[in-house]
């Protein structure tokens, strides 16, 4: 369609009404959960995203289930049940219960079937259509004996996977650390093998998997056998799959009875860098983010060094995440310095050696939660749940220049309630963020619990943003045009309309949220070279900046960007125009 017609086709209706471009419109997946569905877990790869979550307290049936979507995380399917344990005894997932590679879904969660606390998995070949009976992990004592207090779980590809259980024994004195592995994607596990060594008590357990040699695992901890009670850094490495261990090493330049380790401990690695990050305790009420790197794949440390513009002793750190993509390291907190919590991201290239200048990213009671992105497109997200007050919303952050700069904009819309756990991946099937959380209802169960359900939403970071849309009658609109940004290496993109909101299929494996029956595509008009992932279409006058009458006719637009070929590249959300 000529640009002309195309013009004429829009201008001829009334009013132009647009809203603003954001996130997707957040979707409650937890259809069949009786009562508070919770604990989300997100995974992806390639064109397959799996959301498990817990159908539980209060109301629930104590039940694992997940939903599964492609890298659009738009349609998502009927949820599945995973477990197959009884109704109404407790099962716990988390942030890192799920994993996915190819067909293959695993789920892990906590158990309470068997008097203590077990960890299990479950396993599906399908992609989560269907699951075989769980593997109930060998924790280091008998079923129902001792229980297992948290766990940790990674998986490399689709053979190497990592479970770390910190357990207490039978004796409640001193809890252990146990790495447990399996080599056939899931299907078996090996027996544990103890980390730390026995009679100190372990805390705050964290692991990392080489990404080129997934056969070594890097694990931190924290325990006080120093000082009982004081709880500080240590690090061993296993370099065979996790059947034996070298050398436990301790870190932190404080030393023992100096501070101890205080809710969280993280570690990343780009196979030959690891990064651990640490909140200490720099008095009884006050902790601050520490970070300590190895250029050796952990077979030594230099001292660690203190993060942030705070100051130490007087400001307090509660929350801290940390994650690697194409060896630069992302570190997130949140502080008091200002009198509330606000978020804060910095990242480094040089391996600590220098940090780019904090960036505020979340404000008003803000709580860092996770990272997602992908190397090869240069991209990296940060979720973060922010509000002095209920109700918390769920804001995403994110980069394309390594942290120089951040975007940030809220991604639920829960106005009244609040949201609470969450998780992040990045699809790159579809260059996308998607975002998984619980929001309480607002419901009341006895004895007077509110209820919660499982959402998911997200966008993707590159837009087109309407330009003179928003009312074509109106005087202070001159022109129409569309900008385009955050498209990367791409060199151009086409923006098209329809009448449906699709999806339609692209010829190379994808769908567009467009159509059937695209208006525009190809149209000169519509048409952006981009520079630097950025561009705009022609502009266009708008003679019609005269009154009118909004005839309510939605009209769907959205973007293909196209590299050097040229090929298919990114493709945006749809955005919506009333008419």
């Amino acid at each position: 369609m000529r640009s002309s017609t195309l013009v004429g086709v829009f201008l001829t209706l009334a009013s132009v009404s647009l809203g603003q471009v954001g996130p997707r419109s957040p979707q409650r997946v937890d259809a069949t959960s009786l009562g508070s569905a919770k604990r989300p877990s997100i995974a992806c790869d390639d064109d397959r995203v799996v959301v498990a979550y817990t159908d539980g307290y209060p109301g629930g049936t104590e039940t694992v289930w997940v939903v599964t979507s492609d890298g659009r995380g738009v349609d998502w399917s009927a949820p599945v049940r995973v477990d197959s344990g009884p109704i109404g005894v407790d099962k716990r997932t988390q942030a890192d219960s799920c994993a996915v590679f190819g067909s293959t879904v695993l789920v892990a969660w906590a158990d309470e079937r068997f008097g203590g606390v077990e960890v299990a998995v479950g396993r599906s070949t399908d992609g989560g259509s269907s699951f075989a009976a769980e593997v109930v992990l060998d924790k280091g004592y008998s079923v129902g004996n001792g229980y297992v207090t948290t766990f940790r779980m990674e998986v490399a590809n689709s053979n190497d996977v990592y479970v770390l259980l910190t357990v207490q024994p039978p004796t409640g004195v001193n809890d252990e650390l146990y790495l447990v592995s399996s080599h056939d994607g899931g299907a078996t596990f090996g027996p544990p093998v103890q980390v730390a060594t026995a009679g100190a008590d372990v805390r705050f357990a964290d692991l990392a998997v080489d990404p080129v040699d997934p056969s070594i695992v890097q694990v931190v901890w924290a325990d006080d056998r120093a000082i009982p009670l004081d709880h500080e850094v240590m690090h061993r490495r296993t370099s065979d799959g996790g059947s034996t261990f070298g050398v436990e090493q301790a870190l932190g330049i404080t030393g023992p009875g100096m501070g101890g380790v205080e809710e969280e401990i993280t570690i990343a690695t780009d196979g030959t860098a690891v990064c651990v990050a640490w909140l200490d305790e720099f008095s009884s009420l006050r902790e601050e983010v520490r970070v300590a790197f190895s250029y050796d794949r952990g077979d030594s440390f230099f001292a660690d060094v203190g993060i942030g513009g705070y100051t130490p002793g007087l400001d307090d750190v509660d929350t801290l995440v940390l994650a690697e993509f194409g060896f630069t390291y992302y570190l997130a907190w949140n502080d008091d310095r200002t009198g509330t919590e606000l978020a804060y991201v910095t990242s480094t290239s040089d391996f600590g050696q220098t940090w780019r200048p904090e960036q505020l990213v979340g404000g008003d009671g803000a709580r860092v939660v996770d990272f997602a992105g992908d190397a090869d497109r240069g991209v990296v997200g940060l979720i973060s749940t922010a509000a002095l007050a209920a109700p918390d919303e769920l804001q995403l952050s994110f980069t394309t220049d390594g942290g120089a700069s951040w975007s940030s904009l809220p991604i639920s819309d829960r106005p009244k309630y609040d949201v609470g756990d969450g998780a992040l991946v990045y699809d790159s099937t579809y260059d996308n963020f998607i975002a998984a959380w619980s929001a309480n209802t607002g419901d009341l169960l006895p004895p007077f619990f509110l209820t919660e359900d499982v959402y998911v939403g997200g966008r993707r970071p590159h837009v087109c943003v309407p330009v003179g849309w928003d009312d074509i009658h109106d005087p202070s609109e001159p022109i129409l045009r569309f900008d385009l940004e955050n498209f990367g290496d791409d060199v151009a993109a086409l923006v098209a309309f329809s009448f449906a909101s699709g999806p339609i299929a692209t010829g190379e494996g994808r769908l567009l949220d467009l159509g059937p029956g695209l208006l525009s595509f190809g149209d000169p008009a519509f048409i952006a070279p981009l520079s630097a992932g950025s561009g705009s279409t022609v502009t266009i006058p708008n003679v019609f900046a005269v009154g009118g009458t909004p005839l309510g006719v939605v009209v769907h637009y959205g973007a293909v960007g196209y590299s050097a070929g040229p090929t298919m590249s990114r493709l945006t959300d749809s955005g919506r125009i009333t008419l």
